[in-house]
């Protein structure tokens, strides 16, 4: 249920996004302006929480068919996620804006890639 949850958040997330970029002054000249980029953001949390969301009620239902029939439930056979894999992205967003007037953002992102290919357990080449 925490998956679901954590998609109408992010639904929620992204309708405010959209919400607050529509508030965005327009240019004049151009057929869109600085609420576009925004706007895609927002279309893209909601379209990807709703995912989500829809993924973890499917995944419940099936679950709660097979305990009805005697079969093992399917949460046991999911594998586990790791709790520190979903704190690499803010952190790396973080690191980012903290390193990269003094490193560049070149050697930033390089760092933040090697770092990122190590915890995965990816061969870097």
């Amino acid at each position: 249920m925490r998956d679901f949850f954590a998609g109408i958040a992010f639904v929620i997330a992204g309708i405010v996004t959209i919400i607050t970029a529509q508030q965005f002054p327009t240019l004049p000249s151009l057929q869109y302006g600085p609420s576009l980029f925004p706007s895609l953001i927002g279309g893209g949390f909601c379209l990807g929480g709703a995912v989500l969301a829809l993924n973890a009620l499917w995944l419940r239902k099936k679950a709660v068919a097979q305990e009805a029939h005697g079969s093992p439930s399917l949460a046991g056979s999911l594998p586990e996620k790791k709790n520190w894999a979903m704190l690499l992205p803010p952190v790396s967003i973080v690191f980012y804006i903290l390193a990269s007037d003094y490193l560049g953002a070149m050697l930033t992102i390089m760092i933040i890639m090697f770092l990122l290919m190590l915890l995965r357990k990816h061969h870097p080449t």
